[in-house]
């Protein structure tokens, strides 16, 4: 696995749980290039402020939807809040590896020390520890760690494993049986205790 792939589009964003509805339910009417670009920038279907930054965010949601093919994005549209927002974590960490390295280490490891909350740090520590593996991780600018360490705080916030970005403190999350269905239907069983996080 090269550091791309590694990495995926975790710099991209959050879950970004009404965009990625709406995102699904576009796609799922298959529209052609141009009928796609037309609904992103002429209808700003995502509500951005410019052309460029619904077109980034676009991108982001259909990279990480799309691969997922008509039924789960169908479910993503109809599916209540708690399950679309770990349909759209699921979607995350299959498209950006980094980030199941980070709950795997990370958020076990505060687990089992019994810490209430991440450290400050906790991403940059990571990060340097995986640039260990992957060199390549090195060649990122300060900037662009920061700012994946900080969609990952919020990815983790968003999707209810910590309190807050601030307050950084750990929570139980329980996975729904939707999910495991999908993990199951994905043959991807193995982000299961990833996913699972019993305090």
């Amino acid at each position: 696995m090269n550091v791309k792939e590694y990495l995926g589009d975790i710099i991209g964003g959050s879950l970004m749980v009404s965009e990625s509805r709406v995102m699904a339910d576009t796609l799922l009417q298959q529209p052609s290039e141009e009928q796609w670009k037309h609904a992103v920038i002429e209808q700003n279907i995502l509500q951005k402020n410019s052309p460029q930054t619904a077109i980034r965010y676009a991108r982001t949601l259909r990279w990480r939807l799309e691969p997922l093919g008509a039924d789960f994005m169908r479910e993503l549209v109809e599916a209540e809040e708690r399950v679309c927002i770990q349909m759209l974590l699921l979607a995350l960490l299959l498209n950006s590896p980094v980030l199941v390295d980070f709950m795997k280490t990370t958020i076990t490891d505060a687990r089992r020390t019994y810490q209430p909350s991440l450290d400050a740090d906790a991403w940059s520590e990571f990060y340097q520890y995986r640039i260990q593996a992957h060199p390549e991780l090195g060649k990122f600018s300060e900037s662009s760690i920061k700012k994946m360490g900080n969609n990952a705080i919020k990815i983790l916030a968003d999707a209810g494993y910590l309190n807050s970005t601030r307050g950084k403190q750990l929570q139980p999350v329980y996975l729904l049986p939707e999910v495991k269905s999908w993990l199951q239907k994905l043959e991807r069983e193995d982000l299961e205790p990833v996913m699972e996080c019993t305090l």
